[in-house]
């Protein structure tokens, strides 16, 4: 009887943690483009304004689990992303990497209880750039996790008391 119901357990755990785990590699497809922002290479910063930027397909209600950035036709430096959700809150988050002509970032999770406002960049100077600007684009990740037919739950009815009698 202990068993059975240790099994039955151990099988949900099992269960629970591939679906997290499948749930966590997302697929290149899941991603889809928000909007873009024209940077001025010879600056420190640039800003991605979600009513300015956004592409006129996505939803204001739209919310993503994480972001990640393209740069495109320009070879960009960031050093730190800050981004700053409709209620006020700030997330710093310490970001250092080039982003080479098309070549995507690595993801910055979100705070999926909150709305996206805007996202500053800041990056180095390249006074020496073949261009002095360079577009942006933000992609995010839609978060699957609330909303009817998101995410993919388990469940698994366990009678205790017929467990009980075996």
């Amino acid at each position: 009887m202990k068993k059975m119901l240790l099994g039955i357990l151990f099988a949900v755990g099992i269960l629970s943690f591939t679906n997290a785990q499948q749930s966590s590699q997302a697929k290149e497809s899941d991603w889809v483009k928000i909007g873009q922002t024209t940077i001025n290479l010879s600056e420190d910063y640039g800003v991605f304004d979600w009513d300015r930027d956004r592409e006129e397909s996505v939803s204001a209600n739209d919310k993503y689990s994480a972001i990640r950035f393209k740069a495109k036709d320009g070879k960009v430096s960031l050093t730190n992303v800050e981004v700053k959700y409709d209620s006020g809150k700030q997330e710093k988050m310490n970001f250092q990497g080039t982003l080479d002509p098309n070549a995507g970032s690595k993801e910055l999770k979100l705070d999926t209880r909150q709305d996206l406002d805007e996202v500053t960049f800041s990056f180095l100077k390249d006074e020496t750039a073949p261009q002095d600007k360079a577009v942006i684009e933000v992609w995010g990740l839609k978060d699957k996790s609330s909303g009817m037919g998101k995410g993919t739950d388990i469940d698994v009815n366990v009678d205790v008391d017929t467990a009980n009698r075996m």
